[in-house]
């Protein structure tokens, strides 16, 4: 998956609104995805290697990733959202159960390395 500029996606900014629609799905993306089943049900919708329960959750999760402008954006009502620290300093999480979080970096405003993680 590559990454788009959003300085090109602001350029569309004043273009029809069919094209400003197709500015929000391909301008803002997650950059990778190093989960593969979870890359898998993101690109092709295939839950296989996925909890069933956990679907709905990561589908709201990774779309909110998905048009994030900064880490920050992750920060809704019951997301947990929070910096991780230590070695791990430099990525975010969100929580998805009560032990597992999705995990992701930030680099040249995109979501890259998107993970599902036990780290406690």
């Amino acid at each position: 998956m590559s990454s788009v500029s959003t300085a090109w996606c602001q350029a569309l900014l004043p273009l029809p609104l069919d094209i400003f629609t197709l500015r929000l799905h391909v301008c803002v993306v997650i950059g990778s995805i190093r989960h593969k089943a979870l890359r898998d049900y993101w690109t092709n919708g295939r839950t296989r290697g996925l909890n069933p329960e956990w679907t709905d959750k990561l589908r709201r999760i990774l779309s909110a990733l998905d048009s994030a402008e900064h880490p920050e954006a992750m920060r809704y009502p019951g997301s947990y959202f929070h910096p991780m620290k230590g070695d791990l300093a430099g990525r975010y999480a969100v929580r998805l159960t009560a032990n597992y979080r999705v995990t992701f970096g930030w680099n040249d405003d995109v979501a890259v390395d998107v993970d599902i993680e036990d780290y406690h």
